[in-house]
C-alpha cells in the first residue's frame, strides 16, 4: 500500500488538478487507518473544490476516524448544504451523532437518509436498531 500511497502523492505533485488521484489518495489514507493524513487531503480537495458535496462526506469520515468530531459536524453543516437531499450525507450524520451520543439526533438523520433512500437496507437498518433501543426502558 506504501508504493501506492507514494504513486499517487507523485500524481498529485505532477499534476495538483488531477481530482480522481487527490481522492483516491485520501481514501487509501482511509483505508490504512491514517485518518490524520486522510483529512489533510481532503482539506486540501475542499479548498480546491468547494462545492463538491461528495468531498466534503470524505472530509467528515477522515474527521470522525481522527476523533475530531467538533470539525467533522461542522463539514457536515457543508455538506448539507451543498446536497441536502443526499441520504449518504444524512445516514453519515447520524453515525457522528451516534459516536457522540447524540442518540435522538442520529435517529433524526437516519430517519431522513431513509426519506431520500426508502429501499437501503443499511439505513432501515439502522433506523430500526436505534428506533428499538431508544424504546427499551432502562436505557
Amino acid at each position: 500500500m506504501e508504493a501506492a500511497a507514494g504513486e499517487l502523492q507523485l500524481a498529485v505533485e505532477a499534476n495538483p488538478g488531477f481530482h480522481d488521484a487527490w481522492q483516491q489518495l485520501g481514501a487509501l489514507y482511509l483505508r490504512e487507518r491514517r485518518a490524520g493524513e486522510a483529512a489533510e487531503v481532503f482539506e486540501r480537495i475542499v479548498e480546491r473544490w468547494p462545492h463538491q458535496a461528495g468531498a466534503w462526506n470524505n472530509l467528515c469520515g477522515s474527521y470522525m476516524a481522527a476523533g475530531r468530531l467538533d470539525d467533522a459536524h461542522r463539514a457536515f453543516q457543508r455538506a448539507l448544504s451543498l446536497a441536502p437531499r443526499s441520504a449518504s450525507l444524512h445516514y453519515n450524520l447520524g453515525n457522528l451523532h451516534r459516536m457522540r451520543g447524540e442518540l435522538s439526533q442520529a435517529l433524526t438523520a437516519y430517519r431522513r437518509a431513509l426519506s431520500y433512500e426508502p429501499d437501503n437496507d443499511r439505513i432501515r437498518d439502522a433506523v430500526g436498531k436505534l428506533a428499538q433501543s431508544l424504546a427499551e426502558p432502562g436505557d
